[in-house]
């Protein structure tokens, strides 16, 4: 874990719902790899996305908070409607709710460091009446969220990441 990771404090924001259409893939473990391939895969269709309301880019990960049979993580981009989203996209709603803000800075291969510290040092202490620290695949409900905009510099991977975190599910 890195020393970064421990000191990090979180600002609240209360976010409307969340639209996002990307890539959806599970994994049984970490694979730092296999989510930078995931990410190059994705990366060329961002720019012309149909419906794209934003110019961030968002992975998403549910299922890994508490689940024992791996997790699911999306590589995708918030949309204004899932109207044009071609079929082979998964399509996610996410609920208004108030969330934890987390800035990850360094390179992206680490911030699985920075949620640990999140996960093991950060929610024990806190009391979020509703929080569960179970999520499962495929639903609306993520564990956490990244949001990657223009202080992240895809091409070396470092810059900076928001990653957010629900307080209430």
């Amino acid at each position: 874990m890195t020393k970064q990771a421990t000191k990090l404090a979180p600002r609240f924001i209360n976010r409307k719902q969340l639209r996002i259409a990307g890539v959806s893939v599970h994994y049984a473990e970490q694979n730092a790899e296999a989510f930078a391939k995931q990410w190059e895969d994705f990366a060329p269709s961002i720019p012309a996305f149909p419906g794209r309301s934003s110019s961030d880019a968002l992975g998403v990960v549910t299922g890994s908070f508490g689940g024992v049979d791996g997790f699911e993580y999306m590589t995708g981009v918030e949309v204004s409607s899932f109207d044009n989203v071609p079929p082979k996209y998964r399509r996610l709603t996410i609920p208004a709710q108030r969330y934890a803000v987390f800035i990850h800075n360094g390179h992206g291969s680490q911030i699985r460091d920075t949620v640990y510290a999140i996960k093991k040092e950060w929610l024990p202490k806190l009391t979020a009446p509703g929080r569960s620290d179970t999520s499962k695949e495929d639903s609306d409900l993520p564990d956490f969220f990244e949001r990657y905009g223009k202080d992240f510099d895809p091409k070396t991977g470092t810059g900076k990441v928001e990653i957010w975190v629900p307080l209430k599910r």
